[in-house]
């Protein structure tokens, strides 16, 4: 029987590949063999959406889950979000964070300047001294 350590480094080995949709599904199996998700999992399985529709479904199970107030995946969806130019959603992950530390603000930072944003990248450094 495999531990959550397998599930985790089997996603993080499928986040690494051109097949990433498949740590996905290899998490939905990890679900139904009755293994909970712990803090390494969401970061992991982050990395292996390669569409927006996934991100949102697993940002739904980070919620779910309670690893809502986790400082690197929210700076990890900030910055998913933005890399698919769903920058209100990047904004919304912010502003709903409970804990807006560097990492947040500068993955949000990035965001905006990478998405051409440079006045709402100026106002969010501004927000965050």
């Amino acid at each position: 029987m495999c531990t959550i350590f397998d599930f985790n480094t089997m996603i993080l080995g499928y986040s690494k590949t051109s097949k990433r949709e498949l740590g996905v599904l290899l998490y939905t199996k990890m679900l139904k063999e009755g293994i909970k998700p712990n803090a390494r999992t969401f970061p992991v399985l982050i990395r292996t959406c390669d569409c927006l529709r996934l991100l949102r479904q697993v940002h739904g199970q980070v919620v779910k889950y309670g690893n809502v107030s986790d400082v690197y995946v929210t700076s990890l969806l900030i910055s998913m979000y933005s890399s698919y130019k769903a920058i209100e959603l990047a904004k919304q992950v912010f502003e709903e964070s409970a804990y807006k530390n560097v990492v947040c603000c500068t993955s949000l930072i990035t965001g905006c300047f990478s998405n051409g944003l440079i006045d709402d990248a100026c106002k969010v450094f501004d927000e965050c001294l």
